[in-house]
């Protein structure tokens, strides 16, 4: 098998050279459409939440070159980028939402019939930054289907709800839902 790089072929392929120093996927790719195609600043987006969804999304990307011979596609890429930050861009501020929607008094409601929910949420200590976060799945009667929490260490507070977020949907996507509501602290 060839070491090569399956993206650039430049160099011999490894995990740092993925996500760090591979010429194609980020100077070519990541960067210019970040400044062309998004029209962005980096101080308009926080670049730390953003950082993560690029290495994850190159290293998917990557791994469905080698695994399924799935040739590398920036436009999809870039497409998945462009939502994440549209996202990031026009979600609300968590700083300025009012503590009683936060701690407010709520009550499970089911989703539509033959569709599914899930209910995340986060928990952070902003003294020391670590969060982590729990994700819940239910089906119209309110079955528990599965559940799953994270230690996610330090970031920020849209960080953690962006991962629940995240791992939610990567599982929805695993099992082939198509009916899906997702209910975050803020949603």
């Amino acid at each position: 098998m060839d070491p090569s790089c399956v993206i650039c072929g430049r160099a011999e392929e490894s995990c740092i050279h993925v996500l760090r120093d591979c010429c194609q996927a980020w100077k070519d790719l990541v960067l210019a459409n970040l400044r062309n195609v998004f029209g962005l600043e980096y101080q308009d987006v926080m670049w730390q939440s953003l950082f993560g969804i690029i290495c994850w999304k190159l290293w998917k990307q990557r791994n469905l070159t080698v695994f399924q011979g799935i040739s590398f596609n920036s436009a999809n890429i870039i497409q998945s980028l462009w939502c994440w930050v549209s996202y990031i861009k026009t979600r609300p501020s968590r700083r300025s939402a009012p503590m009683s929607n936060r701690h407010g008094n709520y009550r499970w409601s089911p989703p539509p019939t033959g569709s599914f929910k899930i209910n995340v949420d986060d928990a952070r200590n902003p003294s020391l930054g670590l969060a982590s976060f729990t994700a819940i799945a239910r089906d119209e009667y309110g079955r528990w289907l599965w559940e799953i929490e994270r230690n996610i260490r330090r970031c920020s507070v849209e960080q953690v709800e962006l991962w629940a977020i995240y791992d939610g949907l990567h599982l929805v996507w695993d099992f082939k839902w198509n009916e899906v509501i997702l209910k975050t602290n803020y949603s």
